[in-house]
């Protein structure tokens, strides 16, 4: 009957498409990605420097204290820059490394 689409027609796949079709080796991954979904030494820093800092500056707004404050931030800047310098160090989430095209 016209208009009506059977089983087969709709478990059937093109040849280039991803369920059906076949990649040559070039074009798929060299590995699985990663598999640590950040929990990283330089991702709990940053975590551990942004959380801190807050918390020091939420208690400077409470004690209105403005060296409070600055010190919450000056903690939080510490923590990204930490972050930042344990990512260059090989501590942070792994590369991951893409098929040549």
């Amino acid at each position: 009957m016209k208009g009506e689409i059977s089983m087969t027609d709709v478990n059937s796949h093109a040849v280039d498409s991803v369920a059906g079709g076949h990649y040559s080796a070039d074009t798929l991954p060299v590995g699985p990605p990663p598999a640590n979904h950040g929990r990283t030494g330089a991702g709990w820093t940053l975590f551990a420097g942004g959380a801190l800092g807050a918390l020091i500056v939420a208690i400077g707004f409470i004690l209105p204290s403005m060296p409070l404050i600055y010190a919450g931030i000056a903690v939080a800047v510490v923590g990204v820059i930490a972050s930042i310098v344990l990512r260059a160090a090989g501590y942070g989430q792994v590369q991951r490394v893409r098929a040549q095209e």
